[in-house]
C-alpha cells in the first residue's frame, strides 16, 4: 500500500505571461487565503493530533514535562485573551467608549499580552544546540541553520534544535521566529504571506545565512524551516537572490516540514560560457541536471496537517496548482496528521532506535512511493514527460529513502558524490 506520494520539482514557468498569484494584489491574496484558512478549517484538529507517543522523550512538544506543561498554559492563556479581544473589536463600533478608555483597555491588553509572550520567548535570540558532539566526525564548511514555526516559544526551539542535532549529528543554529500565541501568529502569517512583510526574524535569519552564504569557509548552507518559519525562509531566498550572486546558492540545500508558505522560488541559471572561471576538479558548479541556482529543495508534509494543506499542499497539488510558484520536491505522508515538528515529523521519518540513533527502516522511508506521472506532467510540462520518457528519470515506485536527500545526512553522514 503506498503511504507516501512523491511529486517532483516544478520547472520554470519563464514562458508564462500571466503574473504569478503571490505577485498579484495583496487584499486579494488576503481574502483568498481566508478562504482557504476555512475550506481546510475540517483538519484543524490534525495540528496537535496524535497526542501520544512521545519517540523523542521530553524533547516532544507535548511530553509532559514541566517546561512543555508551563508552554501548553502559557498558550491557553493567550487563546482565551486573544479570542476575547477579537471578539469585543464589534461592540467598539455599536457601543462606542469614551476615548480614554478605549486606550487604556488596549494599553492593558497590549501589556498583558506581552508578559506572556516574554515568558514563552525568552530574549528572542538566536539558539545554537546542545547537544555533544564528542565522538562524531566533525564536518567542516557546513552551517546549519533552522526558522521554527507557530506558537515556539524559547524551550520549545531549543528541543527543535536539539533534535535536529541528534537527528543529524551536526549543530544547529535556532533563528528564533518569536510566537504571539497562536491567533496572533496566524494574523502575522496572513500578513507575510500576503504582503510580502518581512519580520525582524526574517531579516535576522536572511544576515545569517547571507554571511553564511558568503563565507568562503563555508562549502554547505543547510537551511530547516518549518510552518511559518517556511514563509519567512521563502521571503529571505527572494531578498537573498535579489542579491548575491548565484554561484554562492551553489552551496544553499533547504528543506521543509509542514511548510505555511504560498511560494518558493528556485529560478533557472544564468548562462555561463564554456570558459567559465568557476569550476572545480569535478568540472563546472554550473553543471547540474536540473540547471537551477538552488540544487536541493526539499518539502515533507502530513497530508491530515492544516498548516501544510493551508501551504504546501494546496500550492502544490491545489486546483491552480500549475499557476503557482513552489520549486522544490514534495513528500506527502499520506493518512498522517500533526504538525509539530519533533513529535509529528521527526519522530516518524527520523525515528530513533533504543540506542538514540537515527533507525536505518522506518514506514514513511522505507514506504513505496507514487511518483503521480499525471501531475508530474501538468507540474513540469513536456520537459518532466520527455525526461521520464528518456529514462532520465523513473516513473513508478521507489521507496522514499533513495529520493530523500535529507535522510542521507541522518547520523553524521552525509550524501555522496551529489555536491
Amino acid at each position: 500500500m503506498t503511504v507516501v506520494d512523491f511529486l517532483p520539482t516544478q520547472n520554470d514557468a519563464s514562458s508564462a505571461t500571466y503574473p504569478l498569484p503571490f505577485t498579484g494584489s495583496p487584499f486579494e491574496l488576503l481574502w483568498s487565503d481566508i478562504k482557504l484558512f476555512f475550506r481546510v478549517l475540517v483538519y484543524l484538529w490534525g495540528v496537535v493530533v496524535p497526542i501520544y507517543p512521545y519517540g523523542s522523550g521530553e524533547l516532544d512538544e507535548l511530553y509532559p514535562s514541566f517546561d512543555n506543561v508551563k508552554a501548553l498554559i502559557l498558550h491557553a492563556i493567550l487563546i482565551v485573551s486573544q479570542t476575547f479581544f477579537i471578539l469585543t473589536i464589534p461592540f467598539w463600533f455599536l457601543y462606542p467608549l469614551p476615548l480614554n478608555v478605549l486606550v487604556v483597555y488596549l494599553v492593558m491588553f497590549w501589556m498583558f499580552n506581552g508578559v506572556i509572550c516574554r515568558w514563552l520567548n525568552g530574549d528572542g535570540k538566536p539558539l545554537t544546540s546542545r547537544v555533544p558532539m564528542d565522538g562524531w566526525e566533525k564536518r567542516e564548511g557546513e552551517k546549519w541553520v533552522f526558522m521554527n514555526g507557530i506558537s515556539i516559544g524559547n524551550h520549545w526551539l531549543q528541543s527543535n534544535i536539539d533534535r535536529l542535532a541528534m537527528t543529524f549529528r551536526r549543530e544547529v543554529t535556532g533563528v528564533h521566529n518569536l510566537t504571539a500565541g497562536i491567533i496572533f501568529d496566524i494574523i502575522q502569517c496572513l500578513i507575510e504571506r500576503d504582503f510580502c512583510y518581512n519580520t525582524g526574524d526574517s531579516r535576522q535569519a536572511y544576515h545569517l545565512v547571507k554571511e553564511a552564504l558568503r563565507d568562503p569557509a563555508n562549502t554547505k548552507v543547510i537551511v530547516i524551516l518549518h510552518s511559518q518559519g517556511a514563509i519567512e525562509g521563502a521571503l529571505m531566498i527572494d531578498w537573498l537572490l535579489a542579491d548575491l550572486p548565484q554561484i554562492l546558492f551553489r552551496k544553499l540545500e533547504v528543506y521543509t516540514f509542514g511548510a505555511a508558505a504560498n511560494h518558493f522560488n528556485n529560478p533557472t541559471l544564468s548562462d555561463v560560457p564554456a570558459r567559465s572561471p568557476i569550476r572545480t576538479r569535478r568540472g563546472s558548479l554550473w553543471e547540474e541536471p536540473e540547471k537551477r541556482v538552488i540544487r536541493h529543495i526539499e518539502h515533507y508534509a502530513n497530508q491530515g496537517d492544516f498548516v501544510a494543506r493551508w501551504g504546501v499542499l494546496n500550492f502544490t497539488k491545489g486546483a491552480k496548482y500549475r499557476y503557482n510558484r513552489f520549486a522544490g520536491q514534495l513528500f506527502e505522508y499520506k493518512g498522517a496528521t500533526g504538525h509539530l515538528l519533533c513529535q509529528h515529523y521527526l519522530d516518524y521519518m527520523f525515528a530513533w532506535d533504543k540506542e538514540g540513533m537515527v533507525a536505518e527502516s522506518n514506514a514513511f522511508m522505507d514506504s513505496m512511493m507514487d511518483v503521480e506521472r499525471i501531475i508530474a506532467d501538468q507540474r513540469e510540462g513536456e520537459n518532466a514527460l520527455n525526461k521520464m520518457e528518456n529514462g532520465t528519470e523513473t516513473v513508478g515506485m521507489k521507496p522514499v529513502k533513495e529520493l530523500s536527500r535529507l535522510w542521507k545526512y541522518r547520523n553524521g553522514m552525509s550524501p555522496v558524490g551529489s555536491g
